[in-house]
C-alpha cells in the first residue's frame, strides 16, 4: 500500500508497531520466548504514527543488539558507550551501599555474637564486630573520607555499574565523600551503646528487626487469600521495591527510602512493560530517557493506590501483631495524588429533606411505579442504601458489599 506505515498494523483504526524477533534470538533476553514485539502507538494519524514507529524501531534495534552481542547491563540500566553518572545516580548508589552495609552487619544477630564474646571475656560486640572496631572505623571516616577502603568500594561500584568518569572530573572524590558519609550513618545504626545492650538482647529474640517486607506481604496474603486483585497488586509492589534496591528488612526502611521509591516510580512510563518488554524497571527508565518524545509517566494516584498504600497495608498487619516497631510507609504522601474538588460540599438540611421526601421513603404506588406517591414502602436496596450512606458516611461501593450477615440487631 502506498500510504502504509512500515512495521505497523492497524486495529480499530489505531496504529500498532509490530516487528518479528529473529528466530535465533527468541529464547534470549530481553525477548524471553516472544516471537513478535507489538506496542500500541496510540494514534490514528499517519504522520504521527511514522514518528512514533521510528522511535519504537530504534528501541527494538537496541534490544536486538543487546541480545546478539550481549551488551552489558547493570543495576542502573542498559549502558551505552559512555555513561557518565549524574548527581542522582551517585546519591542512589550511596543509599544502596548504606542499605547493603547494614544488611551485612545485621543488628538482630548481635545477641549471638555477644554471647560468644561474653564467654571469652573480651569487649562487647555490635554487628558481628567489636565496638572498638566501629569506633576506630568511624574516626577514620571523619579524618580521611578518601581512605583506602572507601576508594576500593568506589572502584567496585563504578566498575559494577559501568560508569565512565572523565579524568578531569571530581565525581569520584564527591562519590567517595558520599560513601564515607553514609557508612558513618550505618555505623551509628549498627554500633549500639553499651547501655542499650539489654534492650538489644531482648529484641534479638523477637521478629521485629528481622521481618522482611516480602515476608510481611506473604503473611498478609495468607490471611486474605480470597482477594486475588489485592494479591496481584502486592506482589507487583514488593517486586518493584526490590527492583529499585529498597532495603529488604522493614526495620531498615527509612523515610528517605520511601520517598526515593516514589521518585523512581514517577520516572517510570505508564504501562512500561508494553513499551519496554523484557526490561527491568531501572532499564526501562534509562531507555525512556533516550527517547526523542517521552511517554506519559505513571500518575501520582497510581503510585499511591498501587504501590505505597499497598505496602502500607501489609506493614499495618505486621504492626498490629507487634512484629515490627513502626510502619515506614505510614503517612508518606505522594504529591499530586489527592484530587481536590472545590465544588464538592456537604448537603444542606433542606436538600436532605427534599431527597428523603421522595415516594421511595414516604410511600410509592407500587414496585413498578416508585416515583408515584402512594402507601407502599418497599424496604429494599433503593430504600436502605441512601439511609446507610446518610448515617454512616460509607461509599456506594462499600454499601453495595453489605449483606444480611453483616447486620447485627442489638436488644
Amino acid at each position: 500500500m502506498a500510504h502504509s506505515v512500515p512495521d505497523t498494523v492497524r486495529k480499530n483504526g489505531i496504529y500498532r508497531f509490530k516487528k518479528r524477533v529473529p528466530n535465533q534470538l527468541v529464547d534470549k533476553p530481553p525477548f524471553k520466548g516472544k516471537k513478535f514485539i507489538e506496542v500500541s502507538l496510540r494514534t490514528r494519524d499517519r504522520s504521527e504514527a511514522m514518528k512514533r514507529a521510528h522511535q519504537e524501531r530504534q528501541a527494538f534495534d537496541a534490544m536486538v543488539r543487546n541480545a546478539e552481542y550481549g551488551e552489558r547491563r547493570t543495576e542502573s540500566g542498559l549502558l551505552g558507550r559512555s555513561h557518565i553518572p549524574t548527581e542522582r545516580d551517585l546519591r542512589l548508589a550511596a543509599l544502596e551501599f548504606k542499605n547493603s552495609y547494614i544488611e551485612r552487619h545485621p543488628m538482630y544477630a548481635d545477641a549471638e555474637t555477644l554471647f560468644e564474646y561474653d564467654a571469652t571475656g573480651p569487649e562487647d560486640a555490635a554487628g558481628g564486630r567489636s565496638v572498638s572496631y566501629w569506633e576506630q572505623r568511624a574516626q577514620t571516616l571523619l579524618e580521611d573520607p578518601f581512605n583506602d577502603e572507601t576508594v576500593k568500594c568506589v572502584d567496585e561500584i563504578v566498575a559494577k555499574r559501568g560508569w565512565q568518569v572523565p579524568e578531569d572530573s571530581n565525581l569520584l572524590f564527591k562519590f567517595a565523600v558520599m560513601l564515607a558519609g553514609v557508612e558513618k550513618q550505618a555505623i551509628d545504626i549498627i554500633n549500639i551503646p553499651e547501655k542499650n545492650l539489654d534492650a538489644l538482647l531482648s529484641s534479638a529474640t523477637t521478629q521485629s528487626s528481622s521481618l522482611r517486607l516480602e515476608e510481611a506481604v506473604c503473611a498478609y496474603l495468607e490471611e486474605n487469600g480470597d482477594r486475588p486483585e489485592m494479591a496481584k497488586k502486592m506482589r507487583t509492589a514488593v517486586d518493584m521495591w526490590s527492583a529499585f534496591g529498597g532495603p529488604s528488612y522493614i526495620a531498615h526502611i527509612q523515610a528517605g527510602d520511601v520517598y526515593d521509591f516514589i521518585e523512581q516510580l514517577k520516572k517510570l512510563p505508564a504501562r512500561w512493560k508494553d513499551h519496554f518488554p523484557g526490561l527491568s524497571p531501572t532499564d526501562a527508565i534509562l531507555a525512556h530517557s533516550k527517547r526523542c518524545k517521552p511517554l506519559r509517566r505513571m500518575s501520582a494516584k497510581t503510585i499511591k493506590d498501587n504501590y505505597t498504600s499497598i505496602l502500607c497495608t501489609a506493614c499495618n498487619r505486621a504492626l498490629k501483631r507487634q512484629e515490627i516497631a513502626s510502619n515506614p510507609f505510614s503517612g508518606k504522601e505522594v504529591k499530586g495524588a489527592r484530587s481536590h474538588n472545590p465544588n464538592k460540599r456537604a448537603f444542606e438540611t433542606h436538600e436532605l429533606q427534599q431527597i428523603f421526601s421522595h415516594p421511595i421513603f414516604t410511600g410509592c404506588h407500587s414496585r413498578m411505579r416508585r416515583n408515584t406517591k402512594g402507601s407502599v414502602i418497599l424496604r429494599d436496596h433503593y430504600f436502605w442504601a441512601p439511609l446507610l450512606a446518610l448515617f454512616s458516611g460509607a461509599r456506594a461501593s462499600e454499601i453495595a458489599t453489605v449483606s444480611m450477615d453483616c447486620v447485627v440487631i442489638e436488644s
